[in-house]
């Protein structure tokens, strides 16, 4: 169960930055089904068994019955503001680190370069010449 909850959380947040950073439909179905069967599944079956076991509506049944209730009912328009909001939050967050970035021009004519570049494409090692 543990390894279940460790492994949906970790999903979770890699599909909402599949979906919000890589913009990947594709990663983010699959990550959120691999959250699903997860983290929910174990969820509604520990449920499921509790009520067969006792037959009884303890809490933590009356709560999972009515978190799913609301996701179905209410959860959709909830769920949709907070995409919006969130997706305007990453749009604004790439613009500024887009303009926080200046672009740098590494210099060609500098004797660090030059022994580098020397050393790289000269088989022989032999670069005393450029000083």
């Amino acid at each position: 169960m543990i390894i279940c909850e460790i492994t949906a959380w970790l999903t979770t947040f890699y599909m909402l930055y599949a979906r919000y950073w890589l913009k990947s439909i594709i990663q983010f179905y699959i990550f959120g089904a691999i959250a699903v069967i997860t983290g929910y599944v174990p969820h509604l079956t520990i449920g499921i068994l509790d009520f067969i076991q006792f037959q009884k509506l303890d809490g933590f049944t009356v709560f999972i019955i009515l978190l799913f209730i609301f996701g179905f009912t209410f959860g959709k328009k909830i769920v949709t503001k907070i995409d919006i909001k969130i997706q305007n939050w990453v749009n604004r967050q790439r613009e500024s680190s887009q303009q926080r970035i200046p672009s740098v021009e590494i210099p060609t004519k500098t004797l660090p370069y030059m022994l580098i570049y020397y050393n790289i494409n000269n088989k022989k090692g032999k670069f005393w010449w450029i000083l």
